[in-house]
């Protein structure tokens, strides 16, 4: 009974992980759709970015992550490589909260961009959630402590640290540092707030649920073993 459910749990996270990739590549397949669109038919969607202060500029908080610079595939490589890990990651460790934490961040951060950034250009890009994704699952591991989201804490601390401290500085003229900025601030909100769902489930079994994973053969056998020994002891 035991194996059984081991292989059932194994089995969960495969399916788990398999999803996590899947949604996150489809995600990815619809930026690079819209991209190409946006080069071939030079649609100048950078409009729909976050535009500070501009009331038409607000819609932006919900296009900024789906539009990506057309003048080359470096914004949108680096982001859509970005995504794959971190989103994979996300789901696959937080599934519970993943989604919220995705909307919270692209509408705080895009929300924060529009009250406090320069209001001279427009904001877009997918940069802001990544930066939100990173910052919450670092702080994750921090306030939860257990082993899964530690280790994950130290995967991004250990690969993504100095990009991320890198995007929060105004280092080059037409990165939105700001964007990044926000994002990390709602990746350490949301990271807070959901610090206690999603918790790592305890492997570890009482009697109670261990005598509930022995079959009856199994539970005859080992109280007949145990008879036996108490009347070689007794002996």
């Amino acid at each position: 009974m035991r194996t059984k459910a081991m292989i059932s749990s194994i089995s969960d996270e495969k399916k788990l992980f398999k999803s996590s990739v899947f949604m996150t590549l489809c995600f990815i397949f619809v930026l690079w759709l819209i991209w190409f669109f946006d080069a071939l038919f030079d649609l100048h969607l950078s409009k729909l970015g976050v535009h500070p202060r501009s009331l038409l500029g607000l819609r932006g908080i919900f296009f900024m992550p789906l539009i990506h610079d057309t003048n080359g595939v470096g914004h949108i490589l680096s982001n859509s490589i970005s995504l794959l890990v971190m989103g994979t990651i996300l789901l696959n460790t937080y599934p519970r909260v993943a989604f919220k934490t995705i909307l919270i961040v692209q509408a705080l951060s895009g929300l924060m961009v529009w009250l406090f950034a320069p209001s001279n250009q427009y904001h877009i890009g997918a940069s802001a959630v990544i930066f939100g994704i990173a910052s919450f699952l670092f702080a994750s591991g921090i306030l939860r402590r257990d082993r899964v989201s530690v280790a994950v804490s130290f995967f991004i601390g250990l690969f993504y640290s100095s990009s991320i401290l890198n995007g929060l500085f105004p280092t080059e003229p037409n990165i939105s540092w700001q964007g990044h900025l926000a994002g990390v601030l709602a990746g350490l909100f949301c990271a807070l707030v959901f610090r206690k769902i999603d918790l790592p489930i305890d492997k570890t079994f009482d009697d109670e649920e261990s005598d509930s994973l022995i079959d009856d053969d199994d539970r005859h056998f080992f109280e007949q073993f145990n008879e036996d020994a108490r009347e070689r002891t007794e002996y």
